[in-house]
């Protein structure tokens, strides 16, 4: 396969290999070598992207070794990445036959491309255990994704009506904007997630004048979401120019599972939303809720 059709992902991260997972097809372009060191030496020379799709020409062993690291985390934030990715897969498709392609190995993925329509790359990705998705309001397409069954972490960065598609597999979900995730959490549209353990939304609604207030729909959602015998930790950022009637009500509430941030946690959540970013903001989450739950 030619260079100008590979996808371009985000840097690889080591995987363990031994001598009985490599390819049927030993290495023998430096037969004086160790097995052990050529697989070490083609695994870092994989952590650079334009290295990688060299090694990938070089032979049909170094394909099948570096496809499951090179395809493991995918980013894909802009439309040429997309484009190079989806040729890359219709190439692979065209070719010898494979026991497994790309797709198969995509194990985090990052979608932040607008209105492109995103159905077909998830289709296509059935290993999923972290989706990160920009959904846009006006696509119809986004509010009915076929998200793999094996995905456990979600993170929607976009207008929240993707969470109609969270897979009843989802432990660990996110919405980075401000949506109408209040009240559709207490208008009960959200699918039955039975597995969900890790919340996390943000709040950024200003006050309106002579508007009701909007605090007892965000404490019935909580308190819903607390109900759920699965649920660990429900982490909520509230703008610093949010309704102060928001804070107002999360203070109020005593249990430990829920943590609330104002202002810069922002930031951290933003940096968080990316295929290897939520490990450990919910590591810190999780301390936080053990250290409450020490003091009770």
């Amino acid at each position: 396969m030619s260079v100008q059709i590979m996808p371009l992902p985000t840097p690889i991260h080591s995987r363990n290999y031994s001598p009985s997972s490599m390819p049927s097809a030993s290495p023998t372009a430096v037969p004086y070598l160790p097995t052990e060191l050529v697989l070490e030496i083609f695994r870092l020379g994989a952590t650079d992207t334009p290295t990688a799709v060299n090694l990938l020409q070089l032979s049909s062993w170094t394909r099948e070794f570096l496809q499951p690291s090179l395809y493991d985390t995918v980013l894909l934030n802009t439309w040429s990445r997309v484009d190079l990715f989806r040729l890359a897969l219709n190439h692979e498709a065209k070719g010898q036959l494979r026991r497994q392609s790309g797709t198969d190995f995509v194990k985090k993925l990052s979608i932040d491309v607008g209105e492109y329509p995103i159905k077909d790359i998830l289709n296509d990705c059935r290993r999923l255990r972290s989706l990160v998705v920009s959904t846009h309001p006006f696509h119809d397409a986004h509010r009915s994704l076929n998200i793999s069954p094996s995905c456990t972490h979600l993170t929607v960065t976009g207008p929240s009506y993707l969470f109609r598609s969270a897979p009843p597999s989802i432990t660990h979900l996110t919405f980075t904007q401000d949506a109408p995730l209040i009240q559709r959490i207490s208008d009960g549209v959200i699918a039955p997630l039975p597995k969900l353990s890790h919340l996390a939304f943000r709040i950024q609604a200003h006050p309106l004048p002579f508007a009701p207030d909007p605090s007892p729909r965000l404490i019935d959602a909580v308190n819903a979401f607390l109900e759920n015998p699965t649920m660990e930790v429900i982490f909520v950022s509230v703008s610093e120019d949010a309704d102060p009637r928001f804070w107002h009500a999360l203070s109020e509430i005593k249990d430990h599972r829920v943590v609330a941030r104002r202002g810069g946690d922002w930031w951290e959540m933003k940096k968080w939303a990316m295929p290897n970013g939520d490990e450990a903001f919910w590591s810190s989450a999780e301390r936080e809720v053990a250290r409450r739950r020490e003091e009770l």
